[in-house]
């Protein structure tokens, strides 16, 4: 059972994805739409490879009682600029003991769509991994892992819903309306003007509920390069959150190819 609970948290991706890997300013001087101001924070500049550290705080909240668990990740992430994949990310879990040595391999596709495959170390050996899990919870988070993705332009509607003052931040304000396996009615995502960062989104059910809010609270710039820090999942039906916390980022280092591969899964 402890190995099938780590099989629901280990995914990353691509918001941890398209969240956690830095990107200069893009700026584009037209009349947007909702599929523009998507096209500009996903086309903007993005550094190729990146190694960071993950603190997953989950603090569950059930009877009036709060009940935390901690999870540490380290990933490893490249991105292509030609062939047949997108991006390659490594996850190798750390802490604590009983997840330590568990392993995720993800290849995005520029098709869209990924394969997976999960390491245990108890039985080792890769396991390749169907996408029927996407709905799932992220290592019994907030997180699903589909909030971990990131947008799937081929497969979604978008729709500009306005501008709104977040934080001090003009942002745009634009409708997702997914494929018919989300377990989304729709979602809200903020982004602002002026650099393009993802700010907030909201999650709403089937039933036109908000379920989750998600905010980005913190970036750090490095040489024109922002990196998300801290993101918070919180589900508001249950009162239930999840806190992302990514330090020790590194850039634009020397990944192979072959770090990147089921050999390398089961044998770091």
């Amino acid at each position: 059972m402890k190995y099938w609970i780590a099989f629901l948290g280990i995914m990353f991706v691509e918001i941890l994805l398209s969240f956690l890997l830095g990107f200069n300013i893009f700026l584009q001087a037209e009349q947007l739409t909702g599929r523009a101001v998507i096209v500009n924070m996903e086309s903007a500049k993005k550094v190729l490879t990146t190694k960071m550290n993950i603190k997953l705080t989950h603090t569950d909240v059930k009877r009036g009682k709060e009940k935390v668990k901690i999870r540490e990740i380290v990933r490893y992430h490249k991105r292509y600029s030609k062939g047949k994949y997108k991006s390659k990310s490594l996850l190798r879990f750390i802490k604590p003991d009983i997840v330590k040595g568990t392993g995720f391999l993800i290849w995005s596709k520029l098709s869209g769509g990924n394969d997976q495959w999960l390491f245990l170390p108890k039985l080792k050996t890769a396991k390749q991994i169907e996408s029927k899990a996407k709905t799932q919870r992220f290592m019994n988070t907030e997180f699903s892992y589909e909030d971990l993705e990131s947008f799937n332009q081929s497969d979604e509607q978008y729709f500009l819903n306005g501008e709104e003052i977040l934080n001090d931040q003009h942002c745009y304000v634009v409708e997702v309306i997914g494929h018919t396996q989300t377990q989304y009615k729709r979602r809200l995502v903020w982004i602002d003007s002026q650099n393009w960062l993802l700010r907030k989104v909201e999650f709403y059910d089937k039933n036109n509920k908000l379920l989750k809010v998600l905010t980005i609270n913190e970036y750090q710039n490095f040489e024109n390069y922002n990196f998300s820090t801290k993101l918070i999942m919180k589900n508001i039906q249950t009162g239930s959150q999840t806190v992302m916390d990514v330090s020790d980022i590194k850039y634009n280092i020397d990944l192979p190819d072959n770090f990147f591969t089921k050999e390398s899964l089961v044998k770091p």
